[in-house]
């Protein structure tokens, strides 16, 4: 199965003489026939964090597989704490670890308390209902403190 040209790939395997791994993201730039019949090649681009070329190889068709963009999820699947800090974890597997002091009403709560929590807003707010505290993702995520959020009417 051919993919389409100029499309990002992702490997499927280990070519360390290239110092590239499965997992690792490229750009299909071409395909090319085995000389002898064998399996077709695809020719690869490999570019760094800065969009700039660093290498083009040659891997057999099998060990690419198309790539597809993580899916972002930013809705609440998890909470967790430790003494001094509170971690969400999203839908998409991200995990965001704040500390508790940010919180004070959290902070102050019996480990019972901190557990008793709902999620509220489609999956995009916490809430302890008992503390009376409220815990919103879209200012997690901008790495403010609650103290620093402002309203604008």
């Amino acid at each position: 199965m051919e993919l389409e040209l100029y499309k990002e790939v992702i490997l499927t395997q280990n070519f360390p003489e290239y110092n590239l791994y499965a997992g690792d993201i490229a750009t299909i730039i071409d395909y090319i026939p085995h000389p002898e019949w064998g399996e077709e090649g695809a020719i690869l681009e490999i570019f760094s964090e800065m969009d700039k070329s660093v290498k083009i190889l040659t891997v057999p068709q099998s060990s690419i597989q198309p790539w597809q963009p993580p899916i972002i999820d930013e809705r609440v699947k998890a909470i967790s704490f430790t003494e001094t800090m509170i971690s969400v974890t999203l839908h998409d597997d991200r995990m965001i670890t704040i500390p508790l002091t940010w919180y004070p009403r959290l902070l102050r709560a019996t480990p019972e308390q901190r557990e008793n929590w709902a999620i509220h807003g489609e999956g995009y707010c916490v809430r302890w209902e008992a503390l009376h505290q409220d815990l919103n993702i879209e200012t997690l995520l901008r790495g403010a403190s609650p103290a620093t959020v402002t309203v604008n009417n």
